[in-house]
């Protein structure tokens, strides 16, 4: 990493834009929605918290996209301090808002896929040649968004699977809760094992079910290894994300948190291509 420093320079540039840049504010769409859910029993605690998150919303974050986008530190509620004053645009329409969300989402992902073509590079220590790197980037573009497709359809054929069970537990009188938790069981698990789909795309320009496969046998083969360094990745990357944050007072000091985060979080990115390219190469077809 500490000859690769350039590397954090997307995850910096991204949390700067997050920090200082404009902010798509929808806190009249989602208190709207929110009033919906206020007059459930069930939803009202949560429905009354994030009616006073809705103000520090910021639509901007979904180019940091959920697991698999760019790492950014200013993914949460946006801070209530900053050195420069923000600009603010309130979306109000429902179908701006639906595009907004489609189009912040897929460049997301298609920063992402820059992103981590940028570690691949870095790893299999080429020389850079835009050549070849433009038309590999936009097929593993392609391929990042067929792979987020397919794993929603896998999430949707196991709440398909889980209806059967929901059926039992209503014959039994048992709550949503048990039904829940095997859901998000059966998710966590899936995610885990095609968790490391997006290497065998950017580092070996797999397809997506290839890629898919090699994933899947790496965990099996080395479960141990594998859950370690995921959990690892997560509990180093939400303690010192929690630091971060804790150290922002609203003056330009943040930028030390966001270099230090974008270092930091890149580093634990490579790790895992490191992981990656020490084992899987001969499961790939």
């Amino acid at each position: 990493m500490t000859s690769h420093l350039w590397l954090i320079t997307l995850p910096i540039l991204l949390d700067l834009l997050l920090w200082l840049g404009p902010r798509l504010d929808i806190t009249t769409l989602l208190t709207q929605s929110l009033s919906l859910l206020s007059d459930q029993e069930m939803f009202a605690a949560f429905a009354e918290q994030a009616a006073a998150l809705a103000p520090r919303t910021n639509m901007f974050t979904m180019l940091s996209f959920p697991v698999i986008g760019i790492p950014a530190l200013m993914t949460g509620p946006t801070p209530q301090q900053t050195p420069i004053a923000t600009a603010t645009v309130e979306i109000t329409s429902m179908p701006v808002w639906f595009l907004s969300f489609l189009g912040l989402n897929l460049a997301g992902l298609l920063l992402a896929a820059i992103y981590y073509n940028l570690l691949a590079h870095a790893l299999r220590g080429d020389p850079f040649d835009l050549a070849l790197f433009a038309p590999r980037l936009l097929r593993s573009g392609f391929r990042l968004i067929g792979l987020v497709l397919v794993f929603a359809l896998c999430l949707a054929a196991v709440g398909v699977a889980l209806l059967p069970v929901a059926l039992i537990f209503a014959l039994f009188g048992l709550g949503p809760t048990t039904l829940i938790f095997l859901g998000g069981a059966a998710a966590m698990w899936l995610a885990i094992y095609l968790s490391f789909s997006i290497h065998g795309i950017v580092l070996h320009d797999a397809g997506i079910f290839p890629a898919m496969f090699a994933s899947v046998r790496l965990v099996q083969i080395h479960i141990w290894p594998a859950l370690l360094l995921l959990l690892g990745l997560v509990l180093v990357g939400s303690g010192l994300n929690t630091l971060w944050r804790q150290v922002d007072n609203g003056s330009w000091l943040t930028l030390v948190s966001l270099f230090g985060h974008g270092f930091i979080s890149t580093a634990l990115v490579m790790s895992t291509f490191v992981f990656y390219r020490d084992r899987v190469p001969a499961f790939l077809p």
